[in-house]
Parts: structure tokens; sequence; C-alpha cells
């Protein structure tokens, strides 16, 4: 019999340290996994709202001023083009002063990108793409001050640097974490594409009135911006506009100077009706008032690009500022439901153990005293 409660005794303390690193296990465990799911989940949601900030950031200041570089190179652009059609000193004094005005422009949006030391660095790589025209600037400026090339070839930087705009605000435009939003700013890219093809149209005749015809390449040109500017604008932004927009859309695109516009456009288009022409082209009467007609277009464009702009911004500000609330709200009631968990798996385990310690207790008073 005393063999029998030797061994009994010298088996105990393993059987109990065992018995306690099971229960120490099962309550540990669970709380890790609950307290790393809730870990991996909070900066999950923290990264995305992060992200919608920067974006947002983004868009909100230096947005503006990247638009503004935008316009100031569409003006260059149309004033470069009157220059080497042959215009007079007046035009050039005008040509330099925009220019002034597009360094300004650029130096401005260098200064706002400046700012964004915060921002995810690969959003501020996309935003920087808008400065590498600007190292190419001189060189093209001092070729047309000269007329020294063809006109497609002295332009051509403005039609890439503007590109290279659309498409980084474009790229900047994609929310991920946010399909409605991404909608909303991708309908506003449109918008923008849209006004580049009416300013292209602009450069275009523009250089046609200074020569006195329309050459084959320019009608070409000419008819390429009007059919992407009217796909932009029948197929992509009219279906999609907000409801507030609306009533401001079909006002603009019902207006005097609009109608006068498309006036023109269709009679240019009318001269090559095969849309190959291989010789110059007289220019119809419709165009005799394209310079007035066009500022009063380009005017509306910007006011309505403007206002669909600030209410893109204003929408995604508030998105922002929900989305943190929300990730504020859940992180915190997370971490409640990891504490509460976390205490009730100690608490079931500590009662475990205090039953189970009761009925060893219990067995050892039966097996060395009762029996």
């Amino acid at each position: 019999m005393r063999f029998t409660l030797r061994g009994a005794g010298a088996d105990r303390p393993r059987r109990r340290s065992s018995i306690r690193t099971m229960l120490v296990v099962l309550a540990v465990v669970p709380s890790l996994a609950l307290i790393g799911l809730w870990a991996y989940t909070a900066e999950h949601m923290w990264t995305e709202a992060s992200d919608l900030r920067d974006q947002n950031t983004i868009s909100a200041k230096a947005g503006p001023s990247a638009y503004a570089v935008m316009v100031q190179l569409q003006q260059e652009r149309r004033l470069s083009a009157a220059w080497l059609a042959g215009a007079d000193s007046g035009t050039k004094a005008e040509l330099d002063a925009t220019r002034a005005r597009t360094d300004a422009a650029l130096a401005e949006f260098t200064r706002m990108i400046g700012k964004l030391t915060d921002t995810d660095a690969n959003i501020l790589d996309k935003a920087r793409l808008i400065e590498e025209s600007r190292d190419l600037l001189p060189a093209t400026r001092a070729q047309i001050d000269h007329r020294d090339g063809k006109r497609p070839d002295l332009l051509r930087l403005y039609n890439d640097a503007v590109q290279t705009q659309l498409t980084t605000f474009s790229a900047l435009s994609r929310v991920e974490t946010d399909g409605n939003l991404t909608h909303r700013s991708e309908t506003l890219i449109d918008v923008f594409r849209a006004a580049e093809m009416t300013s292209r149209e602009d450069a275009l005749l523009t250089y046609a009135l200074g020569v006195g015809e329309l050459g084959a390449a320019e009608y070409l040109d000419f008819a390429e911006a009007v059919g992407a500017r009217r796909m932009l604008y029948g197929e992509q932004i009219e279906p999609n506009l907000e409801p507030r927009f609306v009533g401001a859309y079909r006002e603009m695109t019902s207006s005097r100077p609009w109608r006068a516009l498309v006036t023109a456009e269709t009679a240019v288009l009318a001269m090559g009706v095969d849309g190959r022409p291989s010789q110059g082209l007289g220019l119809p009467p419709e165009t005799a008032d394209w310079r007035t007609t066009m500022d009063q277009v380009m005017t509306q464009i910007t006011a309505f690009n403007g206002q669909r702009a600030e209410t893109i911004v204003e929408a995604a500000e508030k998105r922002v500022d929900d989305r943190e609330f929300m990730v504020w709200l859940i992180t915190a009631l997370g971490l409640a439901v990891v504490a509460a968990v976390s205490l009730l798996c100690w608490g079931v385990t500590r009662s475990l153990r205090r039953r189970l310690m009761g009925l060893h207790h219990a067995t050892v008073e039966l097996a060395q005293k009762r029996l």
C-alpha cells in the first residue's frame, strides 16, 4: 500500500505542472490570436484612411496649382501658335507675359509639393511628373521665338505636358478603398480632357486663321480633337453628371457661345468631306468670330470645371473624416471586445484551475487520509 502512495506522490508535481501549463495555454493562445487579428485589422484600416487622406491632401492643396499650370500651358500653346503663324509684336508681348505666368504657376506648384512632406512618397512621385516639362520649356520657347521648326513639332511639348498632367490626375483619382469617390473623380478627369481637346482646337484654328488656310495636318488634328471633345461630353460627362450640375451643364451647352463653337466646328469639318484633304483649305465664314467665341467658351468651361472640382474635394474631405471616425470607432470596439474575451478566457481558466485544484485536494485527502 505504501508503494502505491509513493508512486502517486511521485507523479503529482509533473501532473500539476502539465495541467497548469495547459490551462495557461488555453487562456493565452485565444487572447494572442484576438490581439493579433485586432492589430492587423486596425493597421489595415488606418493605412487605408491614411492613403485616402494623402490623396485628398494632394487634391486640396496641390490640385488648384496643378490645374493653374495646365491652364497656363494651354494659353501659352495658343499664343505660340499665333506667333508661329506670323502674328505681330503685340502677340509676342502677350506671349511673353503668358510665359511669365506659366513659370509662376510652375513655381507655385513646386512650392506646394515641397510642403507635402508627410504625404506618401509614391503619391508625391506621381505629382512631381508635372514638373518634368519645366526643363524642356526654355529650348522649345527659343525655337518658337525664332520660328525654327514646324508647328506640330514646336507645340508637341505643350500637348505632352498637359497629357502628363491628365495622366497624373487620373492616377491620383483612383481611390482603391472608395469606388464611388473614384468614379466621381474620374468623371472630373473626363471634364479636364474635354477642356484640353477644346484648347487644342483653339490652338489649331488660331494657327490656321493666322496663315489664312487650314493645312491637311491641321485639319486632321482638328477633326480628331473635335471628335474626342464631342465624345467625352456626350458619352462620358453628361451621363455621369451629379444632379446638382445638370442644370449648369445644360445652360453652358445651350448658350450662344457654345452654339457658335459647334457651328464653327461643323463648318470646318464639312470642308473636307473625305476627312483627308490633300491641300490647304480656306476657312469658312463661321470662324470669323472664333477668338471671341473661344474666349467666352473657355471662361464657361473653366468656371464649370472649377465648381465640379471644388465639390469633389469637399466630398473627399467629408469621406476622409467619416472613414477616420469609423476607424476610431471600430478600433475602440475591437479593443474592447479583445479585452472582454481575454478577461473571459482568463476567468474561465482560473475557475477551471480552482475546480481542478479542489478535485486534486479532495482526491489526495481521500487517498491519504480516508482510505
